[in-house]
């Protein structure tokens, strides 16, 4: 598995962008999701995701936010509908947390899912994150790294 920082300019990072927004309405303007890419860490960063060669999906990590019970990033991912039921989501997800916990300094993931995505709920659940919040349209899941 590899993590590619997005280039907006490279057609085929484009192509699974707009591929994996035609299936959620998450993504929204595709241009959010070329930030600058934060060297120093691996969080703060937005990366096309490649598995076996195929550029599979998408993975986000926000830049850290320090809070009352310590710091923590927010995920956000999307897989090609092609390649849905493969347990790449999975994968993406445990790699990210492998990832970050080698950045030291990062106590919680907080992952939101659309309350209408079944199979992005169970993913999650997979990935040992518990159920932080109910809202009307998401569940805000936490995963404790430290």
């Amino acid at each position: 598995m590899r993590f590619i920082p997005i280039n907006k300019n490279n057609k085929k990072h484009m192509e699974v962008l707009e591929g994996i927004s035609k299936s959620t309405s998450f993504l929204g303007n595709l241009e959010n999701y070329t930030v600058a890419q934060n060297d120093k860490h691996f969080y703060g960063n937005d990366f096309i995701v490649e598995i076996d060669g195929n550029l599979v999906g998408y993975i986000g990590i926000t830049d850290l936010i320090e809070t009352r019970v310590g710091n923590t990033v927010s995920i956000y991912y999307g897989i090609l509908e092609k390649y849905y039921g493969n347990g790449y989501g999975k994968k993406i997800i445990m790699n990210t947390k492998k990832l970050l916990q080698t950045e030291g300094n990062i106590d919680f993931i907080i992952a939101n899912v659309d309350v209408n995505n079944e199979m992005g709920i169970k993913t999650i659940e997979k990935c040992d994150f518990k159920v932080n919040n109910n809202f009307d349209d998401e569940i805000q899941y936490t995963s404790r790294l430290r």
